[in-house]
């Protein structure tokens, strides 16, 4: 009974820990990402751009808006509180998915018929 008790309490101390997992191991945009943005009843404001050198977008209405280094939930809710604040939507319900990862390289050294650093190109299924 007690070996029971145990397992229950552990399956809950892993359940309640799992989020705060997830928060740390979320994505970071990049330059080179490709993001598709949707506004919730504003289908004006469906934009899918890249993520520029400088690590910002241009969104139609609120201009540019840093992407690079912060994840795609976070972008969502700078997006909305831009439109929020600039009086352009009430309450802007905002989704931001990366259709193209390009931030991430990798260096193939050694002994191959071309050495150097490549973009990883992986395509959002």
């Amino acid at each position: 009974m007690i070996r029971l008790w145990r397992s229950v309490w552990m399956l809950c101390a892993l359940l309640l820990a799992a989020p705060a997992w997830s928060a740390d191991n979320d994505y970071r945009m990049g330059t080179g990402d490709v993001l598709h943005i949707t506004v919730y009843g504003q289908p004006d404001l469906t934009t899918d751009a890249r993520v520029s050198e400088t690590g910002t977008i241009t969104f139609p209405l609120i201009g540019d808006v840093k992407m690079a280094d912060i994840t795609p939930a976070q972008g969502e809710n700078e997006i909305a509180q831009r439109l929020s604040k600039g009086g352009f939507i009430i309450k802007p319900f905002v989704t931001l998915n990366v259709v193209q990862y390009r931030s991430q390289h990798i260096s193939v050294l050694g002994r191959v018929n071309r050495p150097g650093q490549y973009t990883l190109e992986k395509s959002a299924a």
